[in-house]
């Protein structure tokens, strides 16, 4: 059972209806184990998901074709360009490779993704569309 709480002054507090309804079946004088953790914002992670669907929108349609039409290659791409990746041999190709790490909630801290995403904006506008404004960019996706 994952139970999210807030910590306010008088204790941990249910954070929402539905984790409230997890803690009333919790027996009263029960113990419990409790593992703490700091959630991630999910608004900034849809904001990932946000500032990728619209970069896509602003790609030529050739840049589209050269990801095969494929948003979730371009992703991964992006990952990579960004430098958030883990490197693996290739025996076939005899080579050390890198594959995109996963950017999931419990593999990076709120100062790590913040870091991330600053990174992938940079890469996005030096390197798939350097002709676009910011602000016009900025504008567009509060649309996603």
């Amino acid at each position: 059972m994952k139970l999210r709480v807030v910590n306010t002054a008088t204790g941990l507090v249910p954070e929402t209806d539905a984790d409230h309804e997890l803690k009333k079946k919790m027996k009263i004088g029960a113990t419990y184990e409790v593992t703490v953790k700091e959630v991630r914002n999910p608004k900034f992670h849809r904001l990932f998901f946000a500032l990728l669907n619209c970069s896509w929108q602003y790609l030529t349609e050739q840049q589209q074709e050269f990801f095969k039409n494929n948003v979730e290659r371009f992703r991964e791409t992006l990952l990579i360009a960004t430098g958030y990746t883990e490197t693996f041999y290739d025996i076939k190709r005899q080579a050390w490779l890198e594959k995109p790490r996963s950017i999931a909630f419990g593999k990076m801290s709120e100062a790590d993704f913040s870091d991330f995403y600053e990174r992938a904006k940079d890469v996005i506008f030096n390197y798939f569309i350097p002709e676009v404004k910011r602000d016009e960019f900025e504008q567009q996706l509060k649309w996603f």
